[in-house]
Formats: C-alpha cells, sequence, structure tokens
C-alpha cells in the first residue's frame, strides 16, 4: 500500500549550538570595541610585554593581569613615524579559537 504525502512525516534536528557560541563571541568582541554597547570608544588596556631572551615566549599582561594561550605578538613602532603604529596581540581559548586586542593608526 502506498503511502499518501500527508502520511509522511520528517522531523529535523538542528545542533545551532556551535552558531550560537559564535555569535555570542561577536556580540563580546563588538561590546568590548564599543563600552557597554552604548557608541562611545571603551579606553585601550594597559599592555606590558616581558622576556628575557628572545628565543622565549614573551609573558603578555592585559591591565596587570598575564595572558594564557599566547599566539602572536606584533608590535611595531618607530619614534620618527606616528604612521604605521601598531600593536595586535592574539590568544587561542581552550577549543582552538583565536581573539584578540590591538590599536594602531
Amino acid at each position: 500500500m502506498a503511502k499518501k504525502i500527508e502520511d509522511i512525516k520528517l522531523n529535523i534536528d538542528i545542533d545551532a549550538t556551535q552558531a550560537q557560541r559564535s555569535m555570542e563571541l561577536l556580540s563580546k568582541t563588538l561590546c568590548n570595541l564599543i563600552d557597554k554597547c552604548e557608541g562611545t570608544v571603551k579606553k585601550q588596556p594597559h599592555i606590558r610585554i616581558e622576556f628575557d631572551d628572545i628565543h622565549d615566549t614573551p609573558r603578555v599582561f592585559v591591565d596587570g593581569v598575564e595572558q594564557q594561550g599566547l599566539h602572536r605578538v606584533e608590535l611595531n613602532w618607530k619614534s620618527d613615524s606616528a604612521v604605521g603604529v601598531r600593536y595586535r596581540i592574539d590568544y587561542m581559548d581552550s577549543l582552538g579559537r583565536l581573539y584578540g586586542i590591538g590599536q594602531g593608526k
């Protein structure tokens, strides 16, 4: 006996957990750029970078707190130039996702 199209049911379960986490991370990142999401630019953090040897992994402190999961540190600065002066510090969280802070002209 053939089934009618009205008798066929299809259930689809979609796990949107990763999409939700990505949206939350994007929202947090945007809110970090715009203080309290109210339109004023947030103050840049106090950054301290320490290393004893160029072959060692640097220790990075943001507002006095040492950061974990350091992935990359970039610093571009010249005393006679205000153009191209910037920094970028990227971290990796426990799930392997990159996030970071930075400032530049």
